[in-house]
């Protein structure tokens, strides 16, 4: 009997689906106990601080990080030494800033200190875990990396339940106001310590003329990833400050909650797939290769494994807050059902991540996220002025969200010389599929749960949000 020989990209993509699964199921199974330990305004004050460093390491780095993949092997090391301090310096001054931001504007110190600080150790932390993981991938080191969420979760879920139910039992309040941060803490750091030690050792001792020569070297990196990242995360943490300032941190708690959600299957699936196709399109690249049916097929194949679990989402992602985080996390589900088409299209984004970098054209991502974050930013102000509605809020984020990725795609495909109009009549299929098929779902089951009056089939039923039905 012939062998079935599975392709090099199947395989890691295999690898590390299978270590984010594993600690994916951790997130799941520990998070409704962290939700009901710690509630809503403190998931929201921890959202307010992963805001804060997510957009703090796309800078510290100043855009050199994405550079480790293309450079030659000569250089690799002593350009992952750079970043490294670079980004140690201009996270302890970032997180100086923020704290005198929140002194100045709130005049709470003691609130102050807290974004300020645990910024500064989450951005440090989140920056090296993706210059180390980036030497790795390059470095096709899947077994370890796919180590990586099992660490980090499974570390995240034993700190912060621990300290939670220790600060019950003693009455330590301290416990429970910053158990949760301290479990995140810890988990980035052994999560960094397990991808350290499979790295070499890296020059400690670099004079400031090899700085200015690689900032140099790399200027386009500095003068366009660099703004690009930022804005790639700030389409999507602007509107979370926003939210904080204007409608208060617990309501980002719910909003949040619905994003940790809807962030699973985009983990589990879509990452593996980016990291892959980041190294493989990065490889052709360096042979001379083209691209161009390699990425079609890659955006196709994300489109379509997105569909079920999105699909199931906006059918039932309700139902999963109401039941895994309890009934007054009711306004988180309601945003679940909305924000989910734009975790469709963050999904493909992550499928396909690096392609602006392995094309050149970071100036068209830059564009596209300034386009994003600006939108994001003007339908939180209207949706709070003209609304003071979380859920027009949302539905405005997500509108104009998908308008800018598609003219974005659209652009990208015609550098490739692809027919973009594939990509949008795919895309919208895709859309209308996942909304009938969705609504389909969720109907019909509603019909056969209301079919049976019995106590349990009742209590599935109660699981759907009362506003949407």
């Amino acid at each position: 009997m012939k062998k079935i020989k599975l392709s090099d990209s199947l395989i890691n993509v295999t690898k590390l689906s299978s270590g984010t699964v594993m600690g994916q199921i951790i997130a799941i199974l520990t998070l409704p106990f962290i939700t009901r330990l710690y509630g809503a305004e403190v998931i929201g004050i921890w959202t307010v601080v992963t805001a804060f460093s997510n957009i703090v390491m796309q800078y510290t780095d100043l855009g050199l990080s994405n550079s480790m993949m293309m450079c030659d092997d000569d250089k690799i090391l002593r350009r992952y030494s750079i970043v490294t301090k670079l980004s140690l310096l201009l996270s302890i001054a970032s997180g100086l800033v923020i704290t005198l931001y929140y002194i100045i504007i709130q005049s709470e110190i003691s609130y102050a200190l807290t974004i300020g600080i645990f910024t500064i150790l989450y951005a440090y932390e989140l920056r090296q875990i993706v210059n180390c993981s980036t030497l790795l991938t390059r470095e096709k080191q899947y077994n370890v990396l796919m180590k990586n969420a099992t660490i980090r979760f499974g570390s995240i879920a034993v700190v912060s339940i621990g300290l939670a139910y220790l600060g019950k039992y003693t009455g330590w309040t301290v416990c429970l106001s910053y158990g949760y941060f301290i479990g995140n803490i810890v988990g980035q750091e052994l999560t960094l310590f397990h991808l350290r030690r499979h790295l070499p050792k890296t020059e400690r001792h670099i004079k400031l003329e090899e700085y200015k020569k690689t900032i140099k070297e790399n200027k386009d990196y500095v003068r366009y990833q660099m703004p690009a990242s930022i804005m790639i995360i700030l389409r999507t943490e602007l509107p979370n400050l926003l939210i904080s300032s204007l409608f208060g941190n617990t309501i980002l708690g719910y909003f949040s909650i619905s994003q940790k959600l809807l962030t699973i299957p985009a983990t589990f699936l879509g990452q593996p797939l980016g990291t892959v196709f980041y190294q493989k399109a990065a490889e052709m690249r360096r042979k001379g290769l083209e691209i161009g049916d390699f990425v079609k097929r890659n955006v196709n194949r994300g489109m379509l494994i997105a569909l079920v679990p999105m699909t199931l989402f906006a059918a039932y992602g309700d139902v999963a807050i109401n039941i895994f985080f309890g009934m007054e996390y009711s306004v988180g589900s309601i945003i679940c059902r909305i924000i989910v088409y734009r975790t469709l299209f963050n999904f493909i984004s992550m499928s396909t991540r690096g392609l602006d970098i392995v094309l050149n054209k970071q100036q068209y991502a830059l564009y596209c996220c300034c386009a994003q974050t600006v939108f994001a930013a003007v339908s939180v102000i209207c949706g709070f002025y003209m609304f003071h509605d979380i859920f027009i809020t949302s539905l405005l984020i997500v509108v104009t969200f998908i308008i800018v990725q598609i003219i974005y795609f659209v652009i990208m495909y015609r550098v490739m010389k692809i027919n973009p109009l594939t990509y949008v009549r795919n895309m919208l299929l895709i859309i209308a599929a996942m909304f009938i098929i969705s609504e389909l779902l969720r109907f019909g089951t509603l019909f056969i749960l209301g079919a049976f009056p019995n106590g349990f089939f009742n209590y599935l039923l109660g699981m759907f949000s009362q506003t949407v039905i």
